[in-house]
């Protein structure tokens, strides 16, 4: 690989090529510092005063800002040539512009570990960050290269920790004792690794060294820490010399225990740390800061707050900064048992080892002791003690050297506590593709728990299921570890199952797991009694929004304002993401159980959640049809669960007024966001609640037109889900309704889309009466929307009629009056078909200019079925232009195809499968046409879709010829004849002839075909790419 023409390289002693020369005449060590921060730094460009403030800062700034002036002009100087400009410059940043032009030892370093490459990673590893270099009067700049180099060095170091587990997994004990050696190399009294190296030599037969190694290990654990060596240590010592090495299990081999010189923790973790990467540097680095006295890890139970402080306790005692930072040691507190402050005061005496005597009070003795140390206190389980504020509040004021740790649900509210919300693991998104799945810190867990159970788990073959454990269980470890243990009964596919339907389902009864973890809903019993009564309450009814919700949902529907939302995010029992609040379903499984228990406050809350949200409809009904349309179909879009679940309660509980208010709106939404399956629902369950208290009321003329109108929107899902009869007789009914009424409204709604229906099937004359009536009513009520949405039904009928210059006309003028209205899916709709009447007649650069246009439309707005639509436009233009352009056109139809699956729209779907089976005949792709046209077929004929049916017997009887079977290829051909012929439309008579002429010339019945091709051309309508097709088969039959 050619090598870019700049290399730095910062691992080690600093380095510096240019065109494979070292440079070594920098003129001063701040002109290397400023390259390597800008280097390392080099994702933003830098303010010119935090530089010269980072480098000079004793300077005066004129004499600071001077100085960094020359260092950049040295640089440039010694760095930069024709082809390395990598210092960017301007008046008030600098930036280092890395791009194609420098390499960086630590950037391939960082790469290789993302990629797993930690052979090539540890050997990018020379040495520290730059080792041996430092900067005079610069102590921002030292602090900071301190912290990227302790970065780097605990990269480095766990990567070798990784690559000893890997050669003990495949035992290369050789290759063990290498990696164990280098990471003493850097860190002599890291234990675990003496352990591997103890392991090491003795696999190896060298027992007399392994033991050497180990009084090794002793003396340096007593020189540096003053300690002796853990009880895991010893025992690995004790077999080596009894000669017993039986392999008693891996991670007991070489596991590092929590347990160190002058620490006192509360167990060993026995797996490693997953996901939780970031945060623990970001712990470390706050625990380094001085600036930070009290630290606060808060979640929710199970979350995984001890297990970090755990970790952060770990990595401090394996390294210097642990001894550096805390001299008098790291202390783990657990305050689990204690009851009261005062018992708590007492588990700290014991952890500290502090003898305790009667004249004064256990805390002022505490405090006494504490007050010259310096040292960490790690506090873990902070929050069930009420009044716990108090006592760490003055142990920090009287103990200035002492830095606290705590665990807890929620904040402490001190003036000194640093807060750190801590969330379940990322859990992966909601997709099949494998390779996106397997890199979630959450199925990392998983699959780490699984293998200790099942040594043979793949998590390949298991990964989507696991996927799906993990977005259940929101990413919580302790979830997840419960659900990984019960891979000894059930399968993947069955826990995922189990935990949809029951969270009690995530439940164990190993020993050593602690009795509030044995079950997820342990965890939220104890989060649930540690809750002020008021977020008892709020947590109850919010618990009936199933999605995220706003902040004004949560106080109108539930009574709970800002403040309160607040302090449930800063417990993590809610989320925020883009100003929207969310409750995991675990927890709000949870909460729901609650408000199960109090029937009329759900009640309430219910009636006060349908109100909301069905008057939130209503109140965008004129934005659905305005120019901002875009805007507030976006804002419905985000609101439409709870709109469903609002809609179906106040069905189920007779509230006709507020729903009559939304039906326009929530029709609209449902059609043009192709949410067709949410609509036939809703429409349905409100004619049934309708029907239903029809007989009951006195007054049933008042209910009738809103048994009308939701009956006509419940025939529109009927037809478009694939039940023709039962959606064109719900229409007339409603229409009879809507006459009876005198609603002129209602019967132009009803008039429109029987007229389109009724074309569908074949019945034209009604069609266009019923198309010609609604256009008439909307110009005589004023609806320009209305009326051009008729019109753009008759300009179909009258193309489907082979009349292509008037339909084209129509659309035209669709296409003008959408303009002037300002809807954009109204534009869209027309510039569809204007662009398929283009292509009718042979203007394919119009129909590809139409349809583009359309396809931006519809993606503004969202329509799924707009943009499924205007992709099969585009395909069916560049099919019309042949040649190189037909994979575009399979391209564009697969992708429409997708969409029509996705919106469940069987009419469309079964257009354009019909259309790219006859693509893959012409390219003689008869294994994958056969297919595309068989469920065409079947579906065409699930609608009585008459042209739909006619295309793919077409398509199906030349794939038949093709393959050598006339007499079925003529069979085919005949019903479809048939069809065409009692449609009554010339066009689809006019296709089926040409198939029929292709078919007698591939039986070589020239003459026959030549008459019939004559024919056709000379007297029929026929569309662009069959006319096409009949004077190509004309000429082959004259030659």
């Amino acid at each position: 690989m050619l090598m870019p023409p700049l290399q730095l390289s910062l691992l080690g002693a600093l380095r510096v090529r240019l065109d494979e020369k070292q440079i070594t005449h920098f003129y001063s060590t701040k002109v290397q510092a400023l390259l390597t921060y800008l280097a390392v730094e080099s994702d933003r460009p830098h303010p010119r005063a935090t530089l010269s403030g980072l480098l000079w800062p004793e300077s005066p700034q004129t004499d600071a800002n001077r100085s960094l002036r020359q260092a950049i002009f040295q640089l440039n100087r010694i760095v930069d040539n024709p082809r390395t400009q990598v210092i960017v410059a301007s008046r008030q940043t600098v930036q280092f512009n890395a791009a194609g032009q420098a390499w960086l030892d630590i950037d391939e370093f960082r790469a290789c570990l993302e990629a797993g490459q930690l052979e090539r990673a540890v050997d990018l590893y020379r040495g520290p960050f730059l080792e041996g270099f430092a900067v005079a009067d610069a102590a921002d700049f030292e602090a900071w290269a301190r912290a990227v180099g302790d970065r780097l060095h605990r990269q480095a170091v766990d990567a070798l920790d990784q690559l000893c587990q890997r050669a003990l997994d495949r035992g290369d004990y050789a290759a063990m004792q290498e990696h164990a050696l280098r990471v003493l190399a850097y860190a002599p009294w890291r234990e675990r690794s003496h352990r591997a190296l103890m392991l090491a030599l003795a696999r190896q037969g060298q027992r007399s060294a392994a033991l050497a190694q180990y009084a090794r290990c002793r003396r340096i654990l007593e020189e540096e820490l003053g300690a002796p060596p853990s009880a895991e240590t010893v025992a690995l010592y004790e077999r080596i010399r009894s000669g017993d090495l039986a392999q008693p299990g891996r991670a007991t081999e070489i596991r590092q225990p929590v347990a160190a010189p002058r620490t006192a923790a509360p167990f060993v973790p026995l797996t490693p740390l997953v996901g939780r990467e970031s945060q623990l540097t970001q712990v470390l680095a706050h625990l380094a800061d001085p600036h930070c006295r009290l630290l606060t890890l808060a979640g929710l139970g199970g979350v995984g707050k001890t297990r970090l402080a755990v970790e952060a306790v770990k990595e401090l005692t394996q390294s210097a900064d642990g001894a550096r930072l805390f001299p008098d040691g790291i202390w783990f507190a657990p305050l689990l048992e204690a009851r009261t402050p005062e018992g708590a005061v007492g588990v700290v005496a014991r952890t500290l080892g502090i003898a305790l005597y009667g004249d004064r009070t256990m805390e002022d003795q505490v405090l006494g002791y504490l007050r010259d140390k310096t040292l960490l206190l790690v506090l873990d389980n902070v929050d069930h003690l009420a009044g716990a504020a108090e006592p760490i509040s003055a142990l920090l004021d009287a103990a200035p050297g002492v830095k606290v740790l705590a665990t807890a649900q929620d904040a402490l509210d001190l003036w000194d506590e640093w807060f750190f919300p801590l969330k379940g693991l990322a859990a992966p998104p909601d997709v099949t593709d494998p390779a996106m799945l397997v890199h979630s810190p959450a199925v990392a867990l998983f699959a780490l728990n699984a293998r200790r159970r099942h040594p043979d788990f793949v998590l390949a073959r298991e990964v989507e299921h696991v996927a799906r454990i993990c977005r259940l269980t929101a990413g919580m470890p302790l979830a997840i570890e419960l659900a990984a243990s019960w891979l000894t009964r059930l399968s993947c596919a069955q826990i995922a199952e189990r935990i949809a339907g029951d969270f009690d389902f995530l439940t164990t009864a190993a020993g050593r797991i602690p009795e509030r973890h044995r079950s997820i809903r342990a965890v939220l019993d104890t989060t649930w009694a540690l809750l002020p009564a008021d977020e008892q309450d709020a947590l109850r009814r919010l618990s009936i929004f199933s999605g995220s919700f706003s902040p004004q949902a949560a106080q109108e529907v539930a009574g709970v304002q800002r403040s309160l939302l607040t302090r449930l995010l800063d417990k993590t029992l809610l989320q925020e993401t883009a100003a929207r609040c969310q409750m995991h379903d675990m927890v709000r499984r949870y909460a729901e159980e609650k408000l199960l228990a109090h029937p009329q406050e759900r009640a309430e809350t219910l009636d006060r959640h349908s109100d909301f949200y069905l008057d939130f409809i209503a109140a965008r009904q004129e934005g659905l049809f305005q120019a901002s349309r875009q805007e507030t179909m976006a804002e419905v879009a985000r609101e439409f669960e709870h709109v469903v679940a609002a809609w179906q309660w106040a069905a189920d509980h007779g509230r006709f007024a507020q729903l009559d208010q939304a039906q326009e709106s929530l029709f609209a939404v449902c059609l043009n966001r192709g949410r067709y399956g949410e609509g036939a629902t809703c429409f349905a369950r409100l004619v049934q609640a309708v029907e239903s208290a029809l007989p009951a009321q006195t007054t049933p003329a008042a209910l009738e037109p809103i048994f009308g109108r939701g009956l006509a929107r419940q025939g529109f899902f009927a037809v478009s889900g694939g039940d023709m009869d039962a959606g064109l007789a719900a229409l007339h009914q409603a229409l009879a309704i809507a006459r009876c009424h005198q609603r002129p409204a209602d019967m132009a709604f009803c008039l429109t889309f029987l007229g389109e229906f009724e074309g569908w099937r074949g019945n034209f004359d009604s069609a266009r009466q019923l198309l010609t009536e609604s256009i008439q009513i909307n110009e005589s009520i004023g609806d320009r929307l209305g009326g051009g949405f008729a019109l753009y039904r008759l300009g179909e009928l009258t193309h489907t009629l082979g009349d292509f210059a008037q339909a084209r006309a129509i659309f035209q003028q669709c296409v003008a009056s959408s303009r002037q209205i300002g809807s954009r899916d109204a534009l869209g709709y027309a510039l569809d078909q204007l662009g398929y009447c283009d292509v009718l007649v042979g203007d394919l650069d119009g129909a590809e200019a139409a349809y583009r246009e359309s396809l931006t439309c519809f993606t503004e707005m969202g329509n799924e079925l707009g943009m499924a639509l205007a992709a099969t436009g585009l395909g069916i233009t560049a099919w019309a232009r042949g040649g190189a352009a037909l994979a575009a056109a399979v391209a564009w139809l697969t992708e429409s195809i997708a969409r029509a699956r996705q919106v469940g729209h069987p009419i469309h779907l079964a257009t354009t499968l019909s259309v790219l089976g006859l693509i893959r005949n012409e390219l003689a792709e008869y294994a994958q046409a056969g297919p595309l046209l068989e469920e065409g077929l079947a579906l065409a004929r699930q609608v009585s879709f008459r042209r739909g049916i006619i295309t793919c017997l077409n398509g199906l009887a030349e794939l038949n010829w093709q393959q050598g079977r006339m007499a079925d290829a003529q069979a085919l051909l005949d019903e479809s004849l048939a069809l065409a012929v009692e449609s009554g439309l010339p066009p689809l008579r006019a296709e089926v002839m040409v198939c029929q002429a292709a078919l007698w010339i591939a039986a070589g019945d020239a003459d026959r075909a030549r008459a019939l091709l004559t024919q056709v051309l000379a007297e029929m309508p026929i569309q662009f790419i069959f006319r096409r097709r009949a004077e190509a088969l004309l000429a082959a039959a004259d030659a």
